[in-house]
């Protein structure tokens, strides 16, 4: 009986599928710049996103005849969703992987942007753009921690600076690009997200890596991701619709009694669960305690400018979309100088002041 005999492949050498498709292996040097090119177009899309909408603004009220109510919850039901869902996000990336839940935060990114397009109302529009904030928190989950998995630690500054600096150009086209866009159709506003985050899976599923291990030993922090997403909700409904509606308003009283009760809740919830969603110990480091809250401050503020120039070019000046756009752009100009430059100076400064021999002092614990 004849038998077959199979020859092994040498080592090194790679199959032809292999050979065509685009990147590198987990291991080779240039594996991190490949990774940061889909962490990049991660934060283009999600931020152009946000641009070219608040420029649309506008012309929404007109052709759904939404009310201001709704046309505020048309940027905080986004903002809600991918807020708090980013840590569950990332924890459900911890159980099956980082790939996969970035390729589905792009896939699920698009199918919210193209269902957005065909919205007849503020209500289904609303309903569109949470599910759109679900996509936006695997995005925004994964994209540090693969950049984090990729590039050795002194070399992360750059990385996230660049990150940061593509988002800064997001903002940057984002004003001027919803103003053709707006021109054309507000439907093309979120169509035209569609094809970014198509590319985007694709390159994410040809080119990276899973570089962790699956981590099962600890479950799903439903009871605080309950609470906080109740209890949010609660806060900005009541906070927006009281300066609108009045405060008092059932619904707004309701939403404050929610927020006041379950935030707090929340907060006990996380300080004693075995497998927390968020570990407030963190904020013990003053350093990381300052930056959250400087990262706040400056999201604060710019949604409000964005929100209020928009209005004033478009309304008390008579702008057109396009106009508004390029008024609004300079905006995000400094970001996007200042953002590689911030990530590198921390690095450049670490180096100059460590001490002979190139041994820098060793950071402060993290708190546990």
């Amino acid at each position: 009986m004849a038998t077959e005999t199979t020859t092994a492949p040498k080592a090194g050498t790679r199959s032809r599928a292999a050979r065509l498709r685009p990147g590198v292996e987990a291991g080779h040097e240039s594996y991190k710049w490949w990774a940061l090119s889909c962490t990049s177009l991660g934060m283009l899309l999600a931020t152009i996103n946000s641009g070219t909408l608040i420029i649309a603004l506008p012309d929404l009220e007109k052709s759904l005849g939404t009310t201001l109510l709704q046309l505020v919850w048309v940027i905080l039901a986004y903002m809600i969703a991918s807020t708090v869902l980013v840590l569950t996000a990332g924890r459900l990336s911890d159980l099956f992987g980082r790939k996969r839940a970035y390729v589905l935060g792009f896939l699920v990114f698009g199918l919210a942007s193209l269902g957005a397009g065909f919205a007849a109302n503020g209500t289904e529009l609303i309903l569109w753009r949470i599910l759109q904030g679900v996509g936006g928190a695997f995005l925004f989950a994964n994209s540090a921690a693969l950049v984090t998995d990729a590039f050795p630690r002194e070399q992360l500054g750059l990385a996230m600076g660049t990150n940061t600096m593509v988002a800064a150009v997001g903002l940057v086209i984002g004003p001027v690009l919803g103003g053709a866009l707006v021109a054309l159709s507000w439907h093309w506003v979120f169509w035209f997200n569609v094809p970014l985050a198509i590319a985007g899976s694709v390159w994410a599923g040809l080119v990276l890596h899973e570089l962790s291990d699956p981590d099962s030993a600890r479950g799903l922090d439903l009871a605080g991701t309950a609470t906080f997403v109740v209890g949010l909700t609660g806060l900005v409904l009541g906070i927006s619709r009281g300066g609108i509606s009045g405060w008092t308003d059932p619904i707004v009283i309701v939403g404050l009694i929610a927020a006041a009760v379950l935030l707090p809740v929340f907060v006990w919830i996380e300080a004693r669960g075995r497998a927390p969603m968020l570990d407030l110990s963190i904020f013990r480091n003053r350093l990381f305690a300052a930056a959250s809250g400087a990262a706040f401050i400056n999201g604060l503020s710019r949604f409000a400018l964005l929100f209020l120039f928009v209005f004033y070019f478009q309304g008390a000046q008579g702008d057109d979309p396009i106009t508004a756009g390029i008024k609004l752009a300079p905006l995000a100009v400094g970001m996007l100088i200042s953002s590689p430059l911030a990530g590198i100076w921390p690095t450049a400064t670490a180096r100059a002041t460590s001490p002979p021999g190139g041994c820098s002092s060793a950071p402060p614990a993290w708190p546990r």
